[in-house]
């Protein structure tokens, strides 16, 4: 009986389903980076070692290769920021689209405005940008990790990193071809679509490559504090 989304599901259910589902899988990670942060002798962690952490995290400058001209995995004896260009418009389009998530979030809890929003709305101007960028990050890196040689990586995680890459693929392209097909008869299948493979995703966060931002986040923090000493 609502409108947008909410005339397939409700807002009630949405929430009785990913609440849990978000909450179980952050308790996990947080665990873990405990734990990490015992095993590497971390300290008492500053604003100042924060910031530092987040610049390099922005910027991706382990990414960059010891020469700072990038990965030459894909072509061999040539060096490429293609590999890092992937995965900063991945990773941008994916703060860009949980920013978005926040928002429409403060909008309906905080100031009674509820789904759905116009095109001008912040969640639409955070989130449509940030599904386009994880969309071109994500198609951008599928045929680079196609091209490399698995034997240096771990070879029995190849799987399931490139499933939890087409993963994240399909969550921003669907989401943006639910934004795309408002009113139409295929928003019921391109919704449960989107809304099953957030799901997924959420439920296999602690098992996927995806901890990795949690704990490089951690290593880079405990890196900015070593640098002082």
């Amino acid at each position: 009986s609502g409108e947008g989304f909410y005339a397939y599901v409700s807002h009630a259910i949405m929430v009785s389903i990913f609440i849990p589902a978000s909450i179980l899988p952050a308790v996990i990670v947080a665990w873990g980076i405990r734990d990490y942060w015992r095993a590497v002798g971390g300290t008492r962690p500053s604003l100042r070692h924060f910031r530092s952490a987040l610049f390099d995290a922005g910027r991706l400058k382990n990414l960059s290769g010891g020469a700072a001209e990038g990965c030459n995995y894909e072509k061999e004896d040539r060096y490429t920021m293609a590999r890092r260009w992937a995965h900063q418009a991945i990773m941008w389009g994916f703060l860009l689209c949980f920013a978005a998530t926040t928002s429409g979030t403060i909008l309906h809890y905080v100031f009674g405005m509820e789904a759905p929003y116009g095109p001008l709305s912040i969640p639409k101007l955070l989130g449509v940008p940030g599904g386009i960028l994880m969309t071109i990050g994500g198609v951008a890196l599928i045929p680079l990790k196609l091209r490399a040689d698995r034997s240096l990586g771990a070879p029995h995680r190849w799987g399931g990193e490139m499933a939890f890459i087409i993963l994240l693929t399909i969550i921003a392209a669907s989401g943006l071809a639910l934004y795309a097909a408002t009113g139409t008869a295929g928003v019921q299948p391109l919704l449960i679509l989107h809304l099953a493979s957030v799901l997924v995703f959420f439920l296999t966060l602690p098992f996927t490559k995806m901890v990795h931002a949690a704990f490089r986040l951690a290593a880079l923090v405990r890196d900015a504090q070593m640098n002082e000493t």
